[in-house]
């Protein structure tokens, strides 16, 4: 599997040096809904009023290296306090999306949560490669949980980091 898109010891590719939102894609759908590029002047703060129950429903990176392996995901305890961490984010798909910061509103309004899961829990990788091809290499990755047991920290649900060691949090 790939067109940017993995779940064990792969790697997807991202552009170096260039932001990119960190977010599950069920949120993506609830910021389409909710959302659109017209009334939001801070488009982070306006994106969280989304989410009232969470605190922490996606972060932003600033891309330090031009990959990303599963590995690299570290699953953190919720009961922590996160201090208004910019690098902590939540899922609740069990899978995250890195959407580059400059083609996000376009990425938002073609996007469907329905058409990724084609109805069902399995992911449609027809349609990830569509979009895949439509942004280019590097512009939006795909990270599926591989699961319990799978020797990775990323499992599914749960709140989550990428290690500092490969990006840098835009806000630290």
């Amino acid at each position: 599997m790939n067109n940017n898109a993995l779940n064990s010891d792969q790697e997807i590719k991202i552009n170096l040096g260039e932001t990119y939102f960190v977010i599950d894609p069920l949120y993506v759908s609830d910021i389409k809904v909710k959302l659109s590029n017209s009334d939001c002047p801070n488009l982070d703060a306006d994106i969280r009023k989304v989410f009232p129950y969470t605190k922490i429903p996606f972060s932003k990176y600033y891309a330090r290296e031009a990959v990303v392996r599963i590995n690299q995901v570290k699953k953190l305890d919720y009961s922590e306090k996160f201090g208004g961490n910019p690098s902590v984010f939540c899922i609740d798909s069990g899978s995250f999306i890195l959407i580059n910061e400059s083609i996000f509103w376009e990425f938002i309004k073609d996007f469907d949560y329905d058409d990724l899961y084609n109805g069902s829990e399995i992911i449609d990788f027809s349609y990830w490669k569509d979009l895949s091809l439509k942004y280019g290499e590097g512009n939006i990755g795909l990270i599926i949980a591989p699961g319990i047991n799978s020797g990775f920290e990323f499992d599914g649900d749960g709140t989550y980091t990428i290690d500092e060691g490969f990006y840098k949090s835009l806000n630290q």
